[in-house]
């Protein structure tokens, strides 16, 4: 028999004939089983998944809405890893320059006070030195555009950048750009 207080349409049919209805609107015929009542035709006419023959793929504006979506996204990020770029790499130059430094001052204590290079040898000839003798290693490097400067009678190096080797001027003061200020910067190091 038929519960009239039910309220699903399904659960109104007879725990005996449940199972053939639900049988059967699996099978497409559900107004067999409900019969002639309008009410709960309605009430389960979307039960049945759509057939309309279209595909479940992303449509034409949809792939564009995404594309310009992750276009802006690059415009906003790829500025910033260009700028933390800048200023790692006028880390690792300063980082690097007193690591230098160290070594230099290590060389003279154990040669009596000399200078690596001798006086009048040229950054590179005191570098050459430092590693031959094993205070340094081969990664010791100068990036694009900075330049040692070596006062040989003093045994003091130094760095300077110049903008016609590489016009890309790392941010060394932390302002987000490169320029004369951030030159100013690296010769105080």
């Amino acid at each position: 028999g038929r519960d009239a207080a039910s309220s699903d349409p399904i659960d109104r049919v007879g725990s005996s004939d449940q199972k053939e209805c639900r049988h059967r609107e699996f099978s497409g015929v559900v107004a067999y089983c409900l019969g002639s009542n309008s009410e709960m035709i309605k009430s389960i006419r979307f039960t049945r998944p759509c057939k309309c023959g279209r595909s479940q793929g992303f449509t034409l504006i949809e792939i564009l809405i995404v594309v310009v979506i992750l276009g802006i996204l690059a415009a906003i990020i790829i500025p910033q890893f260009a700028s933390a770029q800048s200023a790692a790499r006028a880390t690792a130059m300063r980082s690097q320059l007193g690591t230098v430094r160290s070594q230099i001052a290590s060389w003279q204590v154990q040669h009596g006070g000399q200078i690596p290079g001798g006086i009048g040898g040229t950054a590179d000839e005191a570098i050459d030195m430092l590693i031959a003798d094993g205070y340094l290693t081969r990664t010791v490097f100068v990036s694009p555009g900075f330049v040692w400067i070596w006062d040989s009678s003093r045994a003091e190096l130094e760095l300077d950048y110049d903008p016609s080797i590489d016009s890309s001027i790392p941010d060394a003061d932390g302002d987000g750009d490169g320029d004369a200020d951030d030159v100013a910067v690296i010769r105080t190091w």
